[in-house]
Parts: C-alpha cells; sequence; structure tokens
C-alpha cells in the first residue's frame, strides 16, 4: 500500500518522494485542491543508470484505486538522466480528481530521482 500524504491547497513543496521500482513512493491527497498553474518537478539527485528513453506520467483518481494518466514527459534519453538534471509535468487546469501519483516508464535503476509539486506556472 503506498504512503498517502495529503497537503493543503497552498502546499507548494509536496513530495512524490524518491523514484521506487518505477513509482514514486508517495501518493498525494490533494482533495480536489486547486492546482492550476503549477508544476511537478522531477530532479535526478545521485546518479542512476537509465537505458533507452525514459517517461515520467502523472496520473490522478477520485478513489486511489484507479488512475488516469493526465500528463506526461516527452521521452527523455536515459543518458540525460545525470545528476542536476530537471524535468517537469504541467498539471493541466482542469484537473480535479483527489489524488496524484507519479511513475516512470523505461528502464531506471538505482541513483536517487525525486518528484514534487513545485511551482506556479503564472500568477
Amino acid at each position: 500500500m503506498k504512503k498517502v500524504q495529503q497537503i493543503a491547497p497552498k502546499d507548494f513543496m509536496a513530495s512524490f518522494g524518491e523514484l521506487k521500482d518505477g513509482v514514486f513512493e508517495n501518493v498525494l491527497n490533494i482533495n480536489k485542491a486547486d492546482v492550476s498553474r503549477m508544476t511537478v518537478k522531477i530532479q535526478v539527485a545521485e546518479e542512476c543508470n537509465a537505458s533507452g528513453n525514459v517517461t515520467f506520467k502523472l496520473s490522478g483518481s477520485d478513489d486511489n484505486i484507479d488512475y488516469s494518466v493526465i500528463a506526461v514527459t516527452p521521452a527523455i534519453d536515459g543518458s540525460k538522466l545525470t545528476v542536476g538534471a530537471n524535468f517537469s509535468i504541467a498539471i493541466p487546469d482542469s484537473y480535479e480528481a483527489k489524488y496524484l501519483k507519479l511513475e516512470a516508464t523505461g528502464s531506471v535503476s538505482g541513483g536517487k530521482i525525486t518528484g514534487a509539486i513545485d511551482t506556479y506556472m503564472g500568477v
């Protein structure tokens, strides 16, 4: 069972935790908060092994069981997953579900990759 982290509407650094076996550690309970104009920041903190293309996908759910993909990064060459690399996913303005989870597709192992709801994209 994934750990669920409840966040307040103004908690801009809510963390998905670290990538473990293709899924980030935490599911975020945003309780249908207004997350318009916000992004998910993905950061490579320690060297990892990645081959081929990797994508990061953000999924949402109302019940923390059935998830639908709401946003995906373009394919990223695994060789670009170097320490300090940052990637982002815009949370669609129309998103209204209660839970968010972050996953990776492709071959990634070792190292440390983190994800968090991070910033407003506008005013």
